[in-house]
């Protein structure tokens, strides 16, 4: 018999791919077909499986009925993977959706220790952003498990699927939370390297001259240059050691720091 198949692509950047995409349907009885390519296009001169894309393929199968579930999957020949939206399947006599609204890709083991410096549980939405040597992923949201996750000290483990970035760099963007008054805090995370030579860098901070615009918090800098990238906290490199720590960073000030790093070209 002949069955109808659309197939949407989801809207998320690189979500499409050029790999081979085939289908398995299982009806009533313990009917089911054989894994059939979705290679005839209803519209002739039509890329399929494109972002955003819907597709429409007739295909001909053995009746099994009414399909009760469906297996969908593609060859790998595009590396990048599939964001896959939603499968529909019709006959003259039904029409049935089978949603999936996720990635047919990599699987990403996460795992996340919050400071013992946090004095409350994380409340804001928190996702990580993978770049690697290929692509980036999108943002993936970690969904806490319960009132626990994000608090102090707590060792937080996720399991996330998306597109494969290829080699995985570690430049990762973190929301850090809470959110106030539309702004939020953000943390870009490097893999640690040992330094092999040392060369100084002064850095200038200048706190804004607005109400309550200073903080009491240590700051981390992040240098990115042409052979190198170095992150360090900026308290601990005062160019005046006699200043005092909760001096620095407040309202109207300019502070100077000195750091000795990596030769990292230029910066």
């Amino acid at each position: 018999v002949e069955y109808l198949i659309v197939v949407k692509t989801g809207d998320c950047d690189g979500a499409g791919t050029k790999s081979n995409v085939s289908l398995k349907m299982f009806g009533t009885e313990e009917k089911e077909t054989n894994d059939i390519q979705l290679i005839e296009l209803d519209s002739v001169n039509e890329k399929p499986f494109q972002t955003g894309c819907t597709n429409r393929f007739k295909i001909s199968a053995p009746n099994i009925g009414k399909p009760q579930k469906i297996i969908i999957k593609h060859d790998g020949k595009d590396t990048t993977g599939w964001f896959i939206d939603y499968v529909e399947i019709s006959r003259n006599d039904f029409l049935c959706r089978f949603l999936a609204n996720r990635w047919l890709t990599v699987m990403y083991n996460i795992e996340l220790e919050t400071d013992v410096a946090q004095e409350e549980s994380l409340d804001s939405p928190c996702y990580i952003q993978i770049h690697g040597t290929q692509t980036s992923t999108p943002k993936l949201f970690l969904t806490p498990d319960d009132k626990t996750t994000f608090s102090k000290g707590s060792i937080d483990k996720f399991s996330v699927t998306s597109n494969n970035v290829g080699e995985v760099q570690f430049h990762v963007n973190k929301c850090l939370g809470p959110i106030k008054g539309g702004k939020s805090l953000f943390v870009e995370l490097v893999p640690e390297t040992q330094p092999s030579s040392a060369d100084q860098y002064k850095i200038i901070v200048k706190t804004a001259n607005v109400k309550r615009a200073g903080t009491d918090a240590d700051i981390e800098l992040i240098v990115r240059g042409t052979t190198q990238i170095e992150k360090f906290s900026l308290k601990s490199s005062t160019k005046d050691k006699n200043v005092k720590q909760n001096n620095l960073f407040q309202q109207g000030n300019a502070d100077e720091f000195i750091s000795g790093h990596t030769d990292m070209g230029q910066v």
